[in-house]
């Protein structure tokens, strides 16, 4: 989606277009790489450049990658190469949306085959998006008739042989939790909700 802004530049006394697209109708998301699109009217692209709070990957024809620091209006400036005709854009940030789901095979009638289970995957509603850099860490929480089996904390999406013991011997009336989750990309913390296997309630405070 593209939109454009006509800005008279404070130093020239001159009017410039500036033309900003982005294929998230204009919509940023903290912590990740943003494609960009910035033109600027009779300026080459190798002929200005912006500043952000947060990080600028690399300009290549006109194409910035932006990696905002946090949610809320992210001011983006814009120079000439002579750090002339200094001006300002705005650009909405927020948070991804992102959910923790347990990684296991689906059994004949869709349900997880949990004693199979892998680990945590992370996933949001956002097309594309890589989390192959993220990190995880949950507490696990396996409840046996009324009796805790395991409380601890743990670090990655994939189980190491201690989470994974514990999934191989579920039996089918235990109860799984998953809560605490915290998701890092690129040093920005997200909280996503717990993972409860069962309807039955339990109070875990």
């Amino acid at each position: 989606m593209k939109f454009y802004i006509f800005l008279i530049f404070p130093f020239l006394a001159t009017s410039q277009e500036i033309v900003v697209s982005t294929p998230l109708n204009n919509q940023l998301y903290a912590g990740i790489a943003n494609a960009v699109d910035i033109s600027l009217e009779n300026t080459k692209c190798k002929d200005f450049f912006i500043e952000v709070e947060g990080e600028v990957i690399e300009n290549k024809n006109c194409n910035f990658t932006i990696i905002p620091k946090s949610k809320g209006l992210l001011e983006i400036k814009i120079f000439t190469s002579k750090k002339k005709g200094v001006s300002k854009i705005y650009l909405n940030v927020k948070d991804v949306d992102l959910n923790a789901k347990i990684m296991a095979p689906i059994d004949k009638d869709g349900s997880l085959l949990l004693s199979r289970a892998t680990g945590i995957s992370v996933e949001s509603e956002i097309v594309d998006l890589n989390f192959d850099n993220s990190k995880v860490e949950y507490e696990l929480i396996i409840i046996r008739k009324d009796k805790i089996l395991i409380n601890e904390y743990f670090k990655g999406k994939r189980f190491n042989e201690k989470a994974k013991y514990y999934f191989e011997n579920l039996e089918d009336e235990d109860i799984i939790v998953f809560r605490n989750i915290t998701i890092y990309i690129n040093n920005i913390q997200y909280f996503v909700e717990p993972i409860i296997t069962e309807k039955r309630k339990y109070n875990l405070n």
